[in-house]
């Protein structure tokens, strides 16, 4: 069968690595698909992939139905809940190959979709690290500087001896700006303060690393208390930039996220935050429900200060 129709679900890093490749073939058509917020944002902003705006189209479910090949890109821990969208997508010519982290994810999909639609695939592609941008090793620690809309400031310190990687990624989307400008995304009065949540459309944001809390024994030892600075991720994954701040102590987080440091001031802010009014939100691939600040709080800009 010739490939003359493709839609990309998930325009993470992995998905926007297939969107790169397959931009670059006019004899092709490409969609990503997405709904609600994520699909207006992506129609505006297009995606941003090695310093260049690629602007696919943007597909609901129903729209990419029948479509030839159906690329899965998504985050392990979001497949379960975009079922459904597979199955509005898959025609009774479509091809679905995952390229996502698990090995079970083909399986999963096969529940809906049967043996007969799936292709079973991996992707290998090289990572680029120049001078341990994404391996902090110097003697001192770091001290990251959040500033909230225009004048509150909050520090943590971090701990690159057992989190480099993680420690690394942050420091230098920090250098580079990338944190600045963006509302809060996640606030969960009692639980945790977490600036970026499920982005899936930026590559500059949408990092993964590696697990250290698998691989350094003395990560996984650190004890989930209030002011503990983490990484999202999931069990195969940690997240190089979606950093969150721990409100409570939460036993079910010890030994399950990658920990790179702990507030050393500006708890009047927190304690602030903690207090502002909430909303529930949807995330719209997933289904997962969580809360966000109904007035915008802004990250006006992050920076390593030492």
């Amino acid at each position: 069968m010739k490939i003359k129709s493709v839609a990309v679900l998930g325009a993470g890093a992995v998905g926007s690595y297939v969107i790169w490749g397959l931009s670059q073939k006019p004899e092709v058509r490409l969609g990503v698909i997405a709904e609600g917020e994520r699909a207006d944002r992506l129609r505006k902003n297009g995606c941003a992939i090695n310093g260049r705006i690629y602007h696919p189209e943007v597909w609901s479910p129903e729209k990419a139905h029948n479509v030839d090949l159906l690329v899965v890109a998504l985050k392990y821990g979001l497949l379960e809940g975009t079922l459904k969208s597979i199955q509005k997508t898959t025609g009774g010519h479509t091809v679905v190959m995952s390229l996502m982290n698990g090995v079970d994810s083909e399986e999963i999909i096969e529940r809906t979709e049967g043996t007969e639609h799936v292709l079973p695939a991996l992707i290998k592609a090289l990572e680029e690290k120049n001078d341990g941008k994404f391996n902090y090793t110097g003697n001192q620690k770091p001290i990251i500087e959040i500033t909230v809309n225009e004048n509150a400031v909050i520090h943590f310190e971090l701990w690159p001896e057992i989190a480099p990687i993680a420690c690394g990624s942050v420091m230098q989307l920090a250098e580079k700006k990338i944190f600045d400008g963006r509302a809060i995304e996640r606030l969960e009065p009692g639980f945790v303060l977490q600036p970026l949540f499920f982005d899936g459309v930026d590559p500059q944001i949408d990092i993964m690393v590696e697990p250290e809390f698998k691989t350094n024994p003395e990560n996984a030892k650190i004890v989930f208390e209030r002011g503990i600075v983490a990484m999202a991720g999931d069990p195969e994954n940690s997240s190089g930039s979606q950093y969150y701040i721990t409100l409570a102590a939460s036993e079910r987080l010890n030994g399950n996220f990658t920990v790179i440091g702990k507030v050393i001031d500006g708890w009047d802010e927190i304690e602030r935050l903690e207090h502002v009014e909430v909303e529930e939100a949807i995330e719209p691939q997933s289904g997962f429900v969580y809360h966000r600040p109904v007035k915008t709080e802004m990250i006006t800009k992050v920076r390593c200060i030492k």
